[in-house]
């Protein structure tokens, strides 16, 4: 089931980015609703995961967020990064969307339990220095309350717009 603070993100980029010829996804918590991560075709074979968050304009894919509304581990932080890096297209319904170099938002609730900045942002060096990836498209927002949450991850997708 989608996320509270993810589906008021995407409800709040659509109403502020359908203005200007965005067109903005999230996963409603039903299967009509998903945002499909996949590479090659569209089968249950090449299926890497589900993407909270995208912005898409025309055929672009411009950013893909990840919200992590519970405690995080940085295997979880990476499983998403990986998934969203593998990926070559999106499906949203009917809808295919090629992509190529989107900026990427791990958006993350810092839970006492959970992963720290300083581990997440390890492991996207880490990341980086390993598979060469473009440090600059990803993003990692912290944030230690919900509203904080909501907030820095639509601040951040505004300004990457």
């Amino acid at each position: 089931m989608v996320g509270k603070y993810t589906r008021i993100i995407g409800e709040r980029l659509k109403e502020k980015l359908e203005k200007d010829c965005y067109e903005v996804f999230y996963d409603h918590g039903d299967l009509e609703h998903r945002i499909v991560a996949y590479f090659k075709d569209y089968s249950r074979r090449y299926i890497l995961s589900f993407v909270d968050i995208v912005v898409v304009k025309g055929d672009e894919v411009k950013i893909l967020c990840e919200i992590e509304e519970t405690s995080s581990n940085p295997k979880k932080v990476l499983g998403n990064l990986v998934s969203i890096l593998l990926a070559e297209q999106l499906r949203y319904g009917r809808l295919d969307y090629s992509i190529s170099s989107p900026y990427i938002i791990l958006g993350l609730y810092a839970k006492e339990k959970g992963v720290k900045r300083y581990q997440a942002e390890n492991i996207l060096n880490r990341f980086s220095e390993v598979f060469t990836a473009d440090q600059e498209r990803i993003k990692l927002i912290f944030a230690e309350g919900f509203e904080e949450l909501v907030d820095s991850v639509e601040k951040t997708v505004l300004s990457l717009i």
